[in-house]
């Protein structure tokens, strides 16, 4: 059985230039849970990490980014 990436053969993919792309978004769901997995183990210690920095008077955070970067920032900014 040939795979398929996004209903595209790796063929059809390689053809028009978009394996990676596809590969990158295939594997996002993944990534996604896998990183949520890690905060969740790694709570205690950021929180430790960001308490301090959080707590000062005046804080701005600046986010800067292009593409999924710039979504990302954008999406979480107001929280």
């Amino acid at each position: 059985m040939q795979t398929k990436y996004l209903d595209y053969s790796e063929a059809q993919l390689k053809q028009q230039g978009a394996y990676w792309t596809a590969l990158e978004i295939r594997q996002q769901p993944t990534a996604w849970s896998k990183t949520l997995q890690l905060l969740n183990e790694q709570r205690s210690t950021i929180d430790a990490f960001l308490d301090p920095i959080l707590n000062k008077d005046n804080l701005r955070i600046i986010m800067t980014g292009a593409g999924t970067s710039a979504f990302i920032g954008n999406s979480v900014a107001p929280a």
